[in-house]
């Protein structure tokens, strides 16, 4: 492969990167509406559990989840479809969160039912998760940001399995606050700056 070739081939994958931060950074509102949903959904269980409702939990979990499901979904289809055609880095990122998703979901209605984990135990490895998840998009993506923010999780899961109280929660949703909601207003950020680069640039 001569030197020609080679800035070629760098050139295709440079652009798949820029491509995938775009729609990526199309997702900003996906991010924001996850922290708000999982902030939503710790309060709703807490609450409950705290007034000892345990009969309504499940369905209520069932509930929010379905809820979140769909208006992800929508989300996600909105960024697509703004962003055109999907590289192959980001559908890369898709599956990684559809992984991550349906790990979550034998974590929190699964495994406890089958005496696998406790399930004090879900937040805590909810948290690891997340934490691989926001890591490999800042991997996927290039963005070291994200990457550095993605450490919040693991440090919330450790925590959490110190503190032994049901105000934890207070630990969940300040790692929601800083490991969701955050990386999305930021990435909205950088949608509204490339928008304006954009404009700069067009020779219209």
């Amino acid at each position: 492969m001569n030197p020609e070739e080679i800035r070629q081939e760098l050139a295709v994958i440079r652009n798949m990167i820029d491509r995938t931060r775009k729609q990526t950074a199309e997702s900003a509102p996906l991010f924001i509406y996850m922290g708000v949903a999982s902030v939503v959904f710790v309060l709703a269980v807490s609450l409950l559990e705290l007034k000892g409702l345990f009969r309504l939990v499940r369905p209520v979990m069932i509930g929010l989840t379905l809820i979140n499901a769909v208006a992800g979904g929508l989300i996600v289809g909105r960024a697509i479809r703004r962003s055109g055609v999907t590289t192959y880095s980001g559908r890369v990122l898709i599956s990684l969160w559809v992984a991550c998703s349906a790990i979550l979901l034998l974590i929190t209605f699964v495994l406890p039912v089958l005496g696998a984990i406790p399930a004090g135990a879900i937040g805590i490895l909810a948290a690891m998760i997340f934490g691989i998840g926001m890591f490999m998009t800042g991997v996927i993506c290039e963005m070291p940001r994200i990457s550095w923010i993605s450490l919040v999780w693991p440090a919330a899961a450790l925590a959490m399995a110190a503190v032994q109280s049901p105000w934890r929660i207070g630990i969940m949703i300040a790692a929601i606050a800083v490991g969701f909601i955050m990386p999305g207003i930021w990435l909205g950020g950088q949608k509204i700056k490339s928008g304006a680069d954009c404009e700069e640039t067009d020779p219209a």
